[in-house]
């Protein structure tokens, strides 16, 4: 049986946040950080995962974006800032970058 819609929702997303991320360690800090493996994202795909601190209590649930020569990381609404924080203290002698880049990005939900 085949469900055909030609239904559609568009919505306006600019609550989530979008971090920027480049460096060769990007991935492997990401990785040790998340409950899930994101060390084999395809250019040009995306994974979700859940950030945990060091205690296992959750910091966000994030969408990792591979763009080949840099990574975007969609948070949580209004979460932007929180992970950035995150992000820099778990980031001791990784060679990653990081940017909030929320105002740079217009979000829709398809």
């Amino acid at each position: 049986m085949s469900l055909e819609s030609n239904n559609a929702i568009f919505r306006e997303a600019s609550d989530l946040g979008v971090l920027q991320l480049t460096g060769r360690d990007t991935l492997d800090l990401l990785n040790r950080m998340s409950t899930n493996t994101v060390l084999n994202i395809n250019p040009f795909d995306a994974s979700h995962t859940i950030l945990t601190n060091d205690k296992g209590k959750i910091i966000d649930i994030v969408y990792i974006v591979n763009l080949e020569t840099q990574y975007l990381l969609i948070t949580s609404p209004n979460q932007d800032q929180t992970v950035l924080n995150w992000l820099d203290k778990y980031t001791i002698m990784e060679d990653i970058e990081y940017s909030n880049q929320t105002d740079e990005y217009s979000v829709f939900h398809i």
